[in-house]
C-alpha cells in the first residue's frame, strides 16, 4: 500500500508510469506482479518518520492465547504470535509506538528456545504425553521480556536456523478457527518441533496481494532444513484451501494457475495485463509459468 507510483521499463523497451492519477489499474497490478510485468526502475513509496518501538514478550496457556488473539490485535500496533508445539503454549509479541528514548534490547533467546524445543522432540518425539508434561514441567509461564530500540532495530530478526516455510493468508474472521486446525493436524506429527507463526494483517488494493480487499490472519508453518516438509503441503495444504487461504508468492505451495483464480478477484485481469506487456514471456521462470498457466 506504501508503494504510490511505478516507473517500469518492458520488455519492448518501452517506460510506463503509472500511479499519481496516471494508469491506477497498472499500479495496482504492478505492486505485486513477481516481476512479471516489467523491470521496476523507479518508485515513489510513502514513508514515516523515524520512530521507537517498545516490544514486550509473554507466554500464556495456547487456548487463552487464541481466545485473546483478536483484541490483542486490535490494542497493539504489532500483534503475533507463536505456537510452541507439544508444550501447550504460545509466545505473544507486541510492538507499540513510544517516544524516542535510551535503547535496551536484550539478547534474543529465540535460538536457545528453538535448540530446547527440538531437544524434545528428539528424546521423547515417540511420546507425545510424556513429551508435552515435559515440557511444561521446563517452561516458565511467567517468562516474559521486554526490549525498546529504533523501529527498523526490532522489526528485522535473523534466523540463523534455516528451514522450509509455507505461509497462507486467511480471511481475518475465519483465522483462528482454522490456526486451531492447523495446530491439531500438526500434532498429529511426532517429529513437529518448530513453531508456529500467526498474525493479522490489513486489506489492500494490490490485485495479487494475498490481502487483496480482505482483513486477514496470517498463518506460518516451518520444517527445519534437511528433515522432510513435505507435509506442509500435503497435510496442511488441504486444511488452508477449506478456509479459503491465499499463499504466500514466496514460500511453499502447491497452487497452480485454476486454484489462484478462484482466490484472487483481479486474477484474469492481471494475466490479460500481463501479456499484453510481455506476449513472448521474455520475463517469466518455470515457476511464474506454472502459476500463471503459460506453457513453456
Amino acid at each position: 500500500a506504501d508503494a504510490r507510483a511505478l516507473r517500469l521499463l518492458t520488455p519492448f523497451g518501452e517506460t510506463l508510469d503509472c500511479g499519481k492519477g496516471r494508469d491506477d489499474d497498472l499500479l495496482q497490478a504492478a505492486r505485486v506482479s513477481l516481476g512479471s510485468l516489467g523491470v521496476i526502475a523507479r518508485a515513489t513509496v510513502a514513508t514515516l518518520p523515524a520512530y521507537y518501538l517498545q516490544r514486550k514478550l509473554w507466554l500464556l496457556p495456547a487456548g487463552q492465547m487464541l481466545d485473546a488473539a483478536p483484541e490483542l490485535a486490535r490494542r497493539h500496533r504489532h500483534f503475533e504470535f507463536y505456537y510452541l508445539p507439544f508444550t501447550g503454549y504460545a509466545a505473544a509479541i507486541t510492538h507499540d509506538i513510544r517516544p524516542p528514548g535510551s535503547a535496551s534490547r536484550p539478547e534474543s533467546g529465540d535460538e536457545d528456545m528453538l535448540l530446547e524445543l527440538r531437544r524434545l522432540r528428539d528424546w521423547l518425539g515417540g511420546m507425545p504425553t510424556l513429551r508435552r508434561w515435559t515440557a511444561q514441567k521446563l517452561i516458565d509461564p511467567n517468562l516474559s521480556e521486554q526490549a525498546f530500540d529504533k523501529s527498523w532495530r526490532l522489526l528485522s530478526t535473523m534466523r540463523p536456523t534455516r528451514f522450509n516455510e509455507s505461509e497462507w493468508h486467511v480471511p481475518r474472521e475465519a483465522g483462528i478457527a482454522c490456526v486451531r486446525e492447523v495446530i491439531e493436524r500438526l500434532e498429529r506429527r511426532n517429529d513437529v518441533f518448530f513453531p508456529l507463526e500467526f498474525r493479522f494483517v490489513k486489506a489492500d488494493d494490490a490485485w495479487l496481494s494475498p490481502f487483496y480487499r480482505r482483513d486477514s490472519c496470517s498463518i506460518a508453518v516451518h520444517a527445519a532444513a534437511g528433515e522432510p516438509h513435505d507435509y506442509l503441503l500435503t497435510e496442511l495444504a488441504p486444511v488452508f484451501r477449506k478456509y479459503e487461504g491465499r499463499p504466500h508468492w514466496g514460500k511453499l505451495h502447491p497452487y497452480g494457475a485454476a486454484e489462484l483464480a478462484a482466490l484472487y478477484p483481479r486474477w484474469n485481469d492481471f494475466l490479460k495485463l500481463r501479456r499484453e506487456l510481455d506476449p513472448k514471456g521474455v520475463l517469466l521462470n518455470s515457476y511464474l509459468r506454472r502459476v500463471f498457466g503459460v506453457a513453456a
